[in-house]
């Protein structure tokens, strides 16, 4: 009896409003899920708005790198690269023969 009950009450809403029983479940979970996202936006932007200022400041959250450490990142780079280059060049002194020149300045 009650679950006969239960359909009937179901039956007569959704053909109250219009709505197939097949869409009243996607339509149930769509309007649950949009409730809870305006619930969640709602109370979390109450804390702390998007344009707030940083607790910390800049510089002393990302302290600027020395002289010296940019040369050594940068020589490490410049390593991978000539690495990376050499791998794919091949190079062989092999291939060459050595050349000898004389050379005149006037």
């Amino acid at each position: 009896m009650a679950n006969s009950l239960k359909d009937f009450l179901n039956i007569s809403f959704l053909n109250f409003i219009n709505i197939s029983s097949d869409t009243f479940p996607f339509l149930f979970i769509i309007t649950l899920y949009t409730i809870m996202v305006i619930a969640i936006n709602y109370f979390t932007s109450k804390d702390k708005p998007i344009l707030s200022k940083h607790p910390n400041k800049i510089k002393t959250t990302y302290k600027q790198r020395n002289f010296e450490e940019k040369v050594i990142s940068f020589c490490e780079c410049l390593k991978l690269n000539l690495k990376a280059i050499d791998n794919e060049v091949n190079w062989n002194d092999s291939y060459f023969v050595p050349l000898e020149a004389e050379v005149e300045i006037k």
